[in-house]
């Protein structure tokens, strides 16, 4: 293509909505147990991961990719999946909500183009310069607290997910927005299927 070297590469993963969760699993059963048990089952099943929460629990959750969308479908309506010999649930993955927030003053609530500050460090909240070299504590720029700006450890950013999340459970049910439906993930999975990548193009050499 006009003696351009052009490589394609597969995705790397599927995207979430083509994601599924089996809960409640024994923590004393090995990560890769668990994996070969799921394909057992599905074997369009992909990219295993545990998924991490903050509190310690006493069972473990897994996050994976269907390929196939009619197997996606199928396990979906049983809602169950045999590991070892028990019988877990097994539901649709549900990403977290984004949390808008500006890369330029890291204040929550509005995002860079709109911001009339000037840059900000991310650690220290100082103004930012090329040669910046951050030396002093961590601040957040929602309570001046001792942490990052975006994290979960601020009271202002919690309680702006809970609102947020609040909000759009509200704004699902009035049928203002909604969720991805069946369609929409057949045409993801249909996307990776059919090998029809977007590329883009680095140091002369197109990639995917």
């Amino acid at each position: 293509m006009d003696d351009i070297g052009v490589e394609v590469q597969r995705p790397r993963s599927l995207p979430d909505c083509c994601a599924l969760v089996v809960r409640y699993t024994p923590a004393d059963l090995s990560n890769e147990f668990v994996y070969r048990e799921i394909n057992k089952s599905i074997s369009s099943a992909s990219s295993f991961s545990k998924i991490n929460y903050h509190r310690p629990r006493s069972t473990n959750d897994f996050r994976f990719c269907v390929a196939d969308a009619n197997e996606y479908e199928e396990i979906l309506k049983i809602g169950r999946i045999a590991i070892g010999h028990l019988l877990l649930p097994i539901t649709a993955f549900l990403p977290g909500l984004k949390l808008t927030y500006c890369a330029n003053c890291w204040i929550i609530g509005h995002t860079k183009p709109e911001c009339k500050m000037n840059p900000r460090c991310r650690k220290c909240l100082d103004n930012w310069e090329f040669n910046h070299r951050c030396q002093k504590p961590i601040l957040c720029a929602q309570c001046e607290g001792p942490h990052l700006s975006t994290s979960i450890e601020c009271p202002v950013v919690y309680n702006y997910r809970i609102t947020l999340k609040d909000q759009v459970k509200k704004a699902i049910k009035d049928g203002l927005i909604s969720q991805p439906s069946i369609n929409q993930k057949r045409e993801a999975n249909r996307y990776v299927e059919d090998e029809r990548f977007e590329t883009k193009q680095t140091n002369g050499t197109k990639q995917a």
